[in-house]
């Protein structure tokens, strides 16, 4: 299995952060690796999401649950084919009004050794680039607020 995290302060109070993070069908628009995201059902904190994700150039079609703690934690995972295990966790932490910590943790665990080779390699990179999407789609939809005095 791969494990990874990263985590970065952001400049952004923690309630519109999360709502970008929760904006699961976006992730196509902006992450790196999403092909595709539908929301199949929703309820208030849970969603059942259809997603495509390339890796390594393949194209990767599975069902997801993202289990929703506003504005603090977002989960997503999966234990459908071709994955043993997907799962990716937002959490974040408000450090006052106008700064938010935001911790990114993947777990990554192929059904072959094939792929689970190639994640052990290119997991970390994905998740940096994913962290570094984020930092630059917030960038542009989110107001930087002057900073607590």
């Amino acid at each position: 299995m791969t494990t990874h995290h990263v985590e970065r302060v952001f400049a952004y109070p923690i309630a519109p952060l999360f709502a970008l993070i929760a904006d699961i069908e976006s992730y196509p628009l902006y992450m790196p690796g999403w092909q595709a995201a539908r929301i199949d059902q929703r309820a208030p904190q849970h969603l059942e999401v259809e997603q495509v994700v390339s890796l390594a150039g393949l194209s990767l079609q599975f069902r997801s649950v993202a289990e929703l703690d506003p504005p603090h934690r977002l989960q997503i995972s999966s234990s459908q084919s071709p994955f043993r295990k997907f799962r990716l966790v937002w959490q974040l932490r408000s450090l006052c009004p106008t700064s938010t910590a935001v911790r990114a943790d993947f777990d990554l665990s192929f059904r072959t050794a094939v792929f689970e080779r190639i994640a052990e390699r290119i997991a970390p990179i994905m998740l940096n680039r994913t962290i570094e999407a984020f930092a630059q789609r917030a960038a542009h939809h989110l107001p930087v607020l002057p900073p607590e005095i």
